[in-house]
């Protein structure tokens, strides 16, 4: 796979309408380059888990359709982001918002997807037959 720059936090709240109607992507700080579907996994687990199951699944259908061929491996990519949550917020439950540079109301946010994360973790088991110790003893 060809990489690519990535945003690593790309979903709908990180892009702005500004007054001369252009769409503008904001919060750059996880910038990288890696794979695309990191990307996408993070933005299909933002906006479809964290919003609603149908803008994921659009999200997804459309992405299919405008590259024209089939995504694959996206399991992979699937339990690299669902593992990168999930260690944010092991990492948050024992940590000050202030000693990790986080605004408080933003640690807050995290802890309250409780049963999102622990469908997520569940995929993680199943997609990779793995359990990730640290989760297990914020649970």
């Amino acid at each position: 796979m060809q990489p690519v720059v990535v945003h690593l936090d790309f979903h709908a709240n990180n892009v702005s309408l500004c007054d001369d109607d252009q769409m503008k992507v904001i919060d750059w700080t996880q910038i990288s380059v890696s794979d695309y579907r990191l990307d996408l996994t993070w933005t299909l687990m933002i906006m479809g888990d964290y919003g609603q199951t149908q803008w994921g699944e659009r999200i997804l259908q459309t992405y299919c359709q405008v590259v024209n061929k089939p995504l694959e491996s996206l399991g992979y990519f699937n339990v690299l982001t669902y593992t990168k949550l999930l260690a944010n917020t092991v990492i948050s439950s024992r940590n000050s918002p202030t000693e990790l540079g986080m605004r408080p109301e933003k640690a807050e946010s995290i802890k309250r997807k409780d049963p999102i994360l622990r469908k997520l973790d569940e995929r993680v088991h199943k997609i990779a037959d793995i359990n990730v110790p640290e989760w297990d003893e914020i649970c």
